[in-house]
Protein backbone atom coordinates (compact mmCIF):
# COMPACT_ATOMS: atom_id res chain seq x y z
CA UNK A 1 0.00 0.00 0.00
CA UNK A 2 1.13 3.82 -1.06
CA UNK A 3 2.14 6.11 1.86
CA UNK A 4 -0.29 8.95 2.29
CA UNK A 5 1.32 11.89 3.40
CA UNK A 6 -0.21 13.84 6.41
CA UNK A 7 -1.26 16.43 4.31
CA UNK A 8 -2.93 14.63 2.16
CA UNK A 9 -4.43 12.48 4.99
CA UNK A 10 -6.22 15.35 6.49
CA UNK A 11 -7.61 16.25 2.90
CA UNK A 12 -8.81 12.96 2.28
CA UNK A 13 -11.02 13.24 6.13
CA UNK A 14 -11.65 17.15 5.25
CA UNK A 15 -13.94 15.75 2.08
CA UNK A 16 -14.94 12.96 3.04
CA UNK A 17 -16.37 14.39 6.49
CA UNK A 18 -18.55 17.28 4.60
CA UNK A 19 -19.68 14.91 2.15
CA UNK A 20 -20.53 12.53 4.83
CA UNK A 21 -22.06 15.31 6.48
CA UNK A 22 -24.91 15.97 4.20
CA UNK A 23 -25.25 12.80 3.17
CA UNK A 24 -26.09 11.98 6.90
CA UNK A 25 -28.69 15.10 6.98
CA UNK A 26 -30.49 13.89 4.59
CA UNK A 27 -30.67 9.69 5.74
CA UNK A 28 -28.55 8.37 2.57
CA UNK A 29 -27.54 5.91 5.04
CA UNK A 30 -27.51 3.94 8.72
CA UNK A 31 -24.41 3.59 10.36
CA UNK A 32 -26.56 0.13 10.50
CA UNK A 33 -25.68 -0.95 7.10
CA UNK A 34 -22.16 -1.03 7.16
CA UNK A 35 -21.82 -2.57 10.57
CA UNK A 36 -24.39 -5.62 9.40
CA UNK A 37 -23.02 -5.62 5.97
CA UNK A 38 -21.33 -9.64 5.48
CA UNK A 39 -17.41 -9.03 4.85
CA UNK A 40 -17.52 -10.33 1.70
CA UNK A 41 -20.24 -8.01 0.26
CA UNK A 42 -18.75 -4.80 1.42
CA UNK A 43 -17.00 -3.85 -1.72
CA UNK A 44 -14.60 -1.60 0.66
CA UNK A 45 -12.61 -4.72 2.10
CA UNK A 46 -11.50 -5.13 -0.95
CA UNK A 47 -10.04 -1.53 -2.01
CA UNK A 48 -6.47 -2.16 -1.33
CA UNK A 49 -5.21 -1.29 -4.61
CA UNK A 50 -7.23 2.01 -4.19
CA UNK A 51 -5.54 3.24 -0.54
CA UNK A 52 -7.05 6.63 -0.44
CA UNK A 53 -10.32 5.45 -1.26
CA UNK A 54 -10.46 2.91 1.28
CA UNK A 55 -9.56 5.94 3.88
CA UNK A 56 -12.12 7.99 2.27
CA UNK A 57 -14.56 5.48 2.84
CA UNK A 58 -13.76 4.86 6.31
CA UNK A 59 -13.65 8.12 7.39
CA UNK A 60 -17.16 9.18 5.39
CA UNK A 61 -19.07 6.33 7.30
CA UNK A 62 -18.05 7.43 10.70
CA UNK A 63 -20.37 10.06 9.70
CA UNK A 64 -23.34 8.32 9.69
CA UNK A 65 -25.75 7.93 12.87
CA UNK A 66 -28.44 5.20 13.10
CA UNK A 67 -30.84 6.68 10.89
CA UNK A 68 -33.72 4.79 9.63
CA UNK A 69 -33.03 2.30 6.93
CA UNK A 70 -33.63 4.28 3.32
CA UNK A 71 -35.12 1.50 1.56
CA UNK A 72 -35.55 2.37 -2.22
CA UNK A 73 -38.08 0.15 -4.50
CA UNK A 74 -37.64 1.74 -8.03
CA UNK A 75 -37.47 0.85 -11.49
CA UNK A 76 -34.25 2.82 -11.47
CA UNK A 77 -33.07 1.54 -8.55
CA UNK A 78 -33.14 -1.32 -5.61
CA UNK A 79 -30.30 0.01 -3.44
CA UNK A 80 -27.79 2.70 -2.51
CA UNK A 81 -24.32 2.35 -4.00
CA UNK A 82 -21.16 4.60 -2.39
CA UNK A 83 -20.23 7.64 -4.46
CA UNK A 84 -16.46 7.57 -6.04
CA UNK A 85 -14.25 10.68 -5.93
CA UNK A 86 -11.21 10.66 -7.52
CA UNK A 87 -7.80 10.92 -6.59
CA UNK A 88 -6.87 14.49 -7.87
CA UNK A 89 -9.87 15.91 -6.80
CA UNK A 90 -9.14 15.31 -3.28
CA UNK A 91 -5.66 16.65 -3.24
CA UNK A 92 -6.46 19.75 -5.61
CA UNK A 93 -9.72 20.03 -2.99
CA UNK A 94 -11.39 20.44 -6.19
CA UNK A 95 -14.34 18.77 -8.25
CA UNK A 96 -14.04 19.60 -11.93
CA UNK A 97 -16.56 17.04 -12.84
CA UNK A 98 -19.49 15.21 -11.37
CA UNK A 99 -21.07 12.49 -13.22
CA UNK A 100 -24.74 11.35 -12.00
CA UNK A 101 -26.15 8.02 -13.42
CA UNK A 102 -29.71 6.73 -12.54
CA UNK A 103 -29.57 4.19 -9.98
CA UNK A 104 -28.15 1.06 -8.17
CA UNK A 105 -29.16 -2.29 -9.24
CA UNK A 106 -27.16 -3.87 -6.83
CA UNK A 107 -27.61 -6.66 -4.93
CA UNK A 108 -29.72 -5.39 -1.81
CA UNK A 109 -27.48 -7.80 0.65
CA UNK A 110 -23.87 -5.86 -1.29
CA UNK A 111 -22.61 -3.05 -0.60
CA UNK A 112 -20.63 -1.41 -4.35
CA UNK A 113 -19.46 1.95 -6.09
CA UNK A 114 -21.37 3.68 -8.52
CA UNK A 115 -20.72 1.38 -11.66
CA UNK A 116 -17.62 0.40 -9.92
CA UNK A 117 -16.18 3.81 -11.11
CA UNK A 118 -13.14 3.37 -9.52
CA UNK A 119 -12.07 0.54 -11.93
CA UNK A 120 -12.03 3.59 -14.76
CA UNK A 121 -8.84 4.03 -13.24
CA UNK A 122 -7.09 1.00 -14.02
CA UNK A 123 -6.33 -1.23 -16.85
CA UNK A 124 -5.05 -4.30 -14.70
CA UNK A 125 -7.41 -7.49 -15.24
CA UNK A 126 -5.79 -8.76 -12.08
CA UNK A 127 -7.28 -5.59 -9.90
CA UNK A 128 -10.13 -5.83 -12.64
CA UNK A 129 -11.38 -9.22 -11.86
CA UNK A 130 -11.60 -9.02 -8.15
CA UNK A 131 -14.82 -7.32 -9.11
CA UNK A 132 -16.57 -8.52 -11.58
CA UNK A 133 -18.05 -11.83 -12.08
CA UNK A 134 -20.08 -14.41 -10.43
CA UNK A 135 -20.90 -13.50 -6.86
CA UNK A 136 -19.03 -10.01 -7.02
CA UNK A 137 -20.09 -6.49 -8.08
CA UNK A 138 -21.11 -6.54 -11.87
CA UNK A 139 -20.69 -9.10 -14.93
CA UNK A 140 -17.72 -7.80 -16.73
CA UNK A 141 -19.94 -7.60 -20.22
CA UNK A 142 -21.90 -5.21 -18.44
CA UNK A 143 -18.96 -2.65 -17.06
CA UNK A 144 -16.88 -3.08 -20.18
CA UNK A 145 -19.37 -1.85 -22.15
CA UNK A 146 -20.16 1.48 -19.88
CA UNK A 147 -16.28 2.13 -19.80
CA UNK A 148 -15.94 1.31 -23.45
CA UNK A 149 -18.71 3.30 -24.51
CA UNK A 150 -18.33 6.64 -22.50
CA UNK A 151 -14.33 6.60 -22.70
CA UNK A 152 -13.97 8.39 -19.71
CA UNK A 153 -9.90 9.35 -19.51
CA UNK A 154 -9.09 8.50 -16.35
CA UNK A 155 -7.36 11.97 -15.60
CA UNK A 156 -11.01 12.92 -15.95
CA UNK A 157 -12.09 10.15 -13.60
CA UNK A 158 -9.06 11.63 -10.75
CA UNK A 159 -10.54 14.48 -11.24
CA UNK A 160 -14.30 13.34 -10.68
CA UNK A 161 -17.26 13.19 -7.89
CA UNK A 162 -19.39 10.22 -9.61
CA UNK A 163 -22.62 8.76 -8.15
CA UNK A 164 -26.69 7.68 -9.03
CA UNK A 165 -29.08 10.16 -8.95
CA UNK A 166 -32.07 7.70 -7.68
CA UNK A 167 -30.99 6.86 -4.31
CA UNK A 168 -33.99 7.70 -2.36
CA UNK A 169 -37.66 6.47 -3.02
CA UNK A 170 -39.50 10.26 -3.61
CA UNK A 171 -38.21 11.97 -6.36
CA UNK A 172 -38.08 15.34 -4.30
CA UNK A 173 -35.57 13.98 -1.76
CA UNK A 174 -33.65 12.67 -4.58
CA UNK A 175 -33.48 16.52 -6.31
CA UNK A 176 -32.65 18.03 -3.23
CA UNK A 177 -29.48 16.16 -2.12
CA UNK A 178 -28.26 16.35 -5.86
CA UNK A 179 -28.66 20.21 -4.89
CA UNK A 180 -26.56 19.91 -2.11
CA UNK A 181 -23.64 18.24 -3.75
CA UNK A 182 -23.43 20.59 -6.10
CA UNK A 183 -23.13 23.41 -4.47
CA UNK A 184 -20.75 22.01 -2.16
CA UNK A 185 -18.08 20.56 -5.08
CA UNK A 186 -19.53 23.88 -6.99
CA UNK A 187 -18.14 22.27 -10.53
CA UNK A 188 -17.13 23.07 -14.06
CA UNK A 189 -19.52 20.69 -15.53
CA UNK A 190 -22.29 18.40 -13.89
CA UNK A 191 -22.96 15.09 -16.54
CA UNK A 192 -26.49 14.00 -16.29
CA UNK A 193 -26.12 10.22 -17.78
CA UNK A 194 -29.62 8.79 -18.99
CA UNK A 195 -33.05 10.45 -18.58
CA UNK A 196 -33.48 9.93 -14.79
CA UNK A 197 -30.68 11.77 -14.21
CA UNK A 198 -30.96 14.05 -16.28
CA UNK A 199 -34.52 15.12 -14.69
CA UNK A 200 -33.91 15.02 -11.32
CA UNK A 201 -30.28 17.43 -11.77
CA UNK A 202 -32.56 19.65 -13.48
CA UNK A 203 -30.25 20.94 -15.63
CA UNK A 204 -30.33 24.63 -13.71
CA UNK A 205 -28.43 27.40 -13.03
CA UNK A 206 -26.64 28.56 -10.02
CA UNK A 207 -25.29 31.27 -8.73
CA UNK A 208 -22.14 30.26 -9.59
CA UNK A 209 -21.05 28.80 -13.44
CA UNK A 210 -21.17 25.04 -13.47
CA UNK A 211 -22.39 24.07 -16.55
CA UNK A 212 -24.20 20.68 -17.79
CA UNK A 213 -24.55 18.40 -20.10
CA UNK A 214 -26.72 15.29 -20.89
CA UNK A 215 -25.88 11.88 -22.61
CA UNK A 216 -27.68 8.98 -23.14
CA UNK A 217 -27.42 5.58 -20.58
CA UNK A 218 -24.30 3.52 -22.45
CA UNK A 219 -26.99 0.40 -23.65
CA UNK A 220 -26.06 -1.53 -26.48
CA UNK A 221 -26.17 0.88 -29.18
CA UNK A 222 -24.17 3.00 -31.48
CA UNK A 223 -24.63 6.57 -30.62
CA UNK A 224 -20.46 7.05 -30.82
CA UNK A 225 -20.89 10.68 -31.69
CA UNK A 226 -22.47 11.82 -28.36
CA UNK A 227 -20.25 10.31 -26.39
CA UNK A 228 -17.36 11.76 -28.83
CA UNK A 229 -19.06 14.86 -28.28
CA UNK A 230 -19.22 14.88 -24.35
CA UNK A 231 -15.23 14.09 -24.87
CA UNK A 232 -13.89 16.67 -26.32
CA UNK A 233 -16.28 19.17 -23.65
CA UNK A 234 -14.42 17.19 -21.33
CA UNK A 235 -11.02 17.80 -22.61
CA UNK A 236 -11.50 21.65 -23.66
CA UNK A 237 -12.96 22.13 -19.77
CA UNK A 238 -9.89 20.10 -18.16
CA UNK A 239 -7.30 22.52 -19.77
CA UNK A 240 -9.68 25.82 -18.21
Amino acid sequence: MENITIERLEKIEKIAISLGEIHNESGLFSKTVFDQVKKENNIIEYLDDFPYLRIFYDKYIEQFDENNPNKIDRAEAINIDLPFIGEKAIYNEQIDFMFYFEGSRQDKDKISITVLSHLWLTEDDAIINKFLGKNKWWTKANFSNIKKTLRIDSEIVERSYISDSVRFEDDETNMKLIRKEIKLFKPKLVVCVGNKARDLVGMRYYDFPTKFHHVRFPKYHKYDDIYEELNKILEKLSRE
